[in-house]
């Protein structure tokens, strides 16, 4: 692929991040030659199809992003000069909407195995700005973990998360979520202060699903 072709996921990062799902929706497809950014687009495709509740489409872009994955040569660059490679970030993105789906389908054990694969291969990236994927994934994780009912493995997670990006509001909100399931009011308000003062969303209150 084309050494900056990286780059050309960048829009495409943003309208996930947000989760405006009918504005990706009705991006248009890239040029087919540039296969990284194609992949990208079905990769956003599918989470917004299954954040719509379009679960056989989301299926079949799951399919696309997959095969794609597995197609792609161990060797090939995803963006000069980081060079991560192009196989590890189209895994991630294949595990997080596999994910996606899978919490679409009430399948959350399904979709924490397929984060905690995500997790373990973000961490092996190299460092670059903007990173080559463009969130941290235990926020996914931790999520999930708490819709499943295991408040205290996604403490454990969100903890790990802010230890990596210190002051990450969605990882603190994620946190003060997990501490006020184990009933530790105390501790929740505490990091609550922190995410008051992190949080640059606006009036618009973040919830669980949000980071999912």
């Amino acid at each position: 692929m084309p050494p900056l072709e990286g780059f050309m996921t960048i829009p495409m990062a943003v309208e996930v991040r947000f989760h405006h799902w009918n504005e990706i929706l009705k991006m248009p497809a890239p040029d087919p030659a540039m296969k990284t950014a194609t992949v990208f687009w079905h990769f956003g495709r599918g989470l917004a199809l299954a954040g719509t509740g379009k679960m056989a489409e989301a299926d079949a872009e799951y399919k696309i992003v997959s095969e794609a994955e597995a197609a792609t040569p161990p060797d090939v660059i995803f963006q000069m000069p980081i060079n991560n490679k192009t196989k590890d970030i189209m895994k991630i993105a294949k595990d997080v909407v596999g994910a996606k789906i899978a919490v679409a389908k009430k399948d959350n054990a399904g979709a924490v195995a397929m984060l905690r694969e995500a997790v373990a291969i973000q961490d092996t990236l190299k460092y670059g700005e903007p990173p080559d994927w463009f969130f941290p994934v235990r926020e996914s994780l931790g999520a999930v973990l708490l819709l499943n009912g295991d408040a205290s493995a996604a403490e454990k997670i969100f903890r790990e998360d802010l230890d990596r990006n210190p002051r990450n509001p969605r990882s603190l909100f994620g946190l003060q979520q997990s501490l006020l399931q184990q009933k530790r009011e105390y501790d929740a308000g505490f990091v609550q202060k922190q995410f008051e003062t992190q949080w640059k969303g606006g009036p618009q209150a973040l919830k669980l699903d949000d980071l999912v």
